[in-house]
């Protein structure tokens, strides 16, 4: 631990499950980690999502804010905390080609695969996160029990996956 300086953690499965908020051991730990250590935090959740289940969940005092840094969208974009607000350093976004490209794909793939949309989802079933267009069976708002359910019965992912890199091989 003493010769490290950099730690870093996905989000959701990690310091959370999936869409749920940091507990307080867990900020706890996380904020005395904070005083000595940079910390990174990644998830393909948006900036918003970021506030909303960890940002917001911090105890400690903001002076230790300064070693984190999160990434949302999968590395799309990087916040870092100065002057008591978070700012971004970087955010790419996807062109307006490259969302057409990848919107027409995942419709091709679902006719591939003939699949069906279930007849309960909850919230977005394709979110576009600016820099990454996300694909949820259920929806993005799907509680967890119901995704792990979905997922033991019905997994497309991988053949939805083997599909998709024939119109999306980059």
């Amino acid at each position: 631990y003493s010769s490290k300086k950099i730690f870093m953690f996905d989000l959701d499965g990690t310091l959370t499950k999936s869409k749920a908020v940091l507990d307080k051991e867990t900020a706890t730990l996380l904020c005395k980690l904070l005083e000595e250590k940079i910390v990174v935090v990644i998830s393909g959740g948006n900036y918003i999502q970021f506030k909303n289940q960890l940002i917001g969940h911090f105890n400690c005092v903001s002076a230790r804010l300064k070693n984190l840094f999160i990434l949302p969208v999968s590395w799309g974009s990087l916040y870092k905390y100065k002057k008591n607000k978070w700012h971004p350093v970087y955010k790419h976004a996807l062109t307006t080609k490259e969302k057409t490209k990848i919107f027409d794909a995942l419709e091709k793939t679902f006719r591939n695969i003939n699949y069906i949309t279930p007849k309960k989802t909850y919230g977005k079933i394709i979110d576009d996160r600016g820099s990454q267009i996300t694909f949820s069976a259920l929806g993005q708002k799907a509680p967890l029990a119901k995704k792990k359910e979905w997922n033991t019965k019905y997994d497309i992912r991988p053949k939805f996956r083997a599909i998709l890199q024939k119109y999306l091989p980059q």
